[in-house]
């Protein structure tokens, strides 16, 4: 899948700084003249070498939409790769961010897209270990999740990942936002932080705010010995979102009623 120096890029801008120095928009000649994403990696010939094309080959045969996929690993000498990977054609989160927060059915498919593709990587043994803004990038079918190959996430687990990126759902969404919504997407990020629901949780419980926005249906409590894990956490997950629409229609009125001023 890769070569060594055969690959030949002709640089053009830069993109920003990662975790790892900075990220250039490149042209792959070899590739047909495909624009990529290329990274300068400090990665010395050796065991983290290989580690790296290891994941790069996995992540590539997952082939999960919202994951960059590295094209090409070029070793420039013992001490130094050149890492080419998919290219965000609308730029970053990061960007993004910049002209303000996001709506929040935006905020909710962001978070939603990067839990589902990182839940995916964990699921291999993979963690990425950066997950912010700028490793999100901006793609005309949708959030696409960068920089998950690289030798600097060995040290860090898969509660890393998901405790970063419940810091990065909370920014997304203007907290002076005082609808029902926004108010059960806040209420959401806090629940899911406190509690052991994982990425997974969290996944179900955004994918649930929609469903009982619209339509929301009491339960009847069942005794919790009679009723499976999984079970016992899709009720525990409908509870919450439930209570946080309440709270958000509660929180709403009251900024309706009695504005900030």
């Amino acid at each position: 899948m890769f070569d060594s120096m055969q690959t030949r890029f002709r640089m053009e801008t830069p993109l920003g700084v990662g975790p790892d120095g900075v990220v250039h928009r490149a042209v792959a000649e070899r590739l047909g003249a495909r624009p990529v994403a290329l990274r300068r990696l400090a990665i010395p010939a050796g065991p983290a070498r290989r580690t790296l094309r290891r994941d790069a080959e996995t992540i590539a045969a997952l082939g999960h939409p919202s994951l960059a996929v590295v094209d090409d690993i070029v070793e420039v000498d013992d001490d130094t790769v050149l890492v080419a990977s998919t290219l965000g054609t609308q730029g970053t989160l990061a960007d993004q961010l910049v002209l303000g927060p996001l709506a929040v059915d935006d905020a909710v498919e962001v978070v939603r897209t990067v839990a589902e593709a990182i839940d995916s990587a964990h699921r291999l043994g993979l963690t990425h270990g950066h997950i912010s803004p700028s490793n999100v990038l901006r793609t005309e079918s949708g959030p696409v999740v960068c920089d998950l190959v690289q030798a600097g996430a060995l040290d860090r687990s898969a509660g890393d990942d998901a405790a970063d990126l419940l810091r990065l759902a909370t920014t997304l969404v203007d907290g002076e936002d005082r609808s029902p919504r926004a108010a059960a997407y806040r209420s959401l990020c806090r629940w899911s932080s406190e509690s052991s629901a994982g990425l997974d949780g969290l996944v179900a419980a955004l994918s649930r705010l929609d469903q009982l926005a619209t339509t929301p249906t009491p339960t009847v409590p069942t005794p919790a010995a009679s009723v499976p894990p999984a079970e016992r956490l899709d009720e525990a997950i409908g509870v919450v979102v439930a209570a946080s629409l309440a709270v958000g229609v509660f929180i709403g009125a009251a900024g309706t009623l009695f504005p900030i001023r």
